[in-house]
């Protein structure tokens, strides 16, 4: 909790590299004892020739190094959310395995919230 008495979320970004803290206003201890929150980023790309001197060649992912937030609940990119759910619905695992509807993805990272 800060000063004021908030409890303030916790969580890694940017897959691992970066840390954040975001103050939770009307947030209950019973809340916290019922549900996890996830935070959750990925890195995109797109579709290109995997030779680019033969155009007829497979298509690759080529991916970008910048990451974005994206939030679970919605599928929306680059808009940081707090995606909760109940203790026993999903776990880290299963959270990984959600995909956005983007043309190429590397990854999405998720990170579960710790409060303080």
């Amino acid at each position: 909790m800060d000063a004021s008495g908030r409890w303030m979320a916790s969580f890694v970004f940017a897959g691992g590299a970066a840390r954040g803290h975001v103050p939770l206003h009307d947030i209950d201890n019973m809340v916290l004892a019922e549900l996890d929150a996830y935070v959750a980023d990925v890195r995109l790309g797109s579709y290109e020739p995997a030779d680019a001197e033969n155009q007829r060649n497979m298509l690759t992912c080529r991916v970008d190094a910048t990451y974005h937030f994206y939030c679970l609940a919605t599928g929306a990119v680059g808009r940081f959310c707090l995606t909760w759910v109940r203790h026993e619905a999903l776990g880290p695992s299963a959270m990984a395995e959600v995909r956005p509807t983007v043309t190429c993805v590397a990854r999405i990272s998720t990170s579960l919230i710790t409060w303080s």
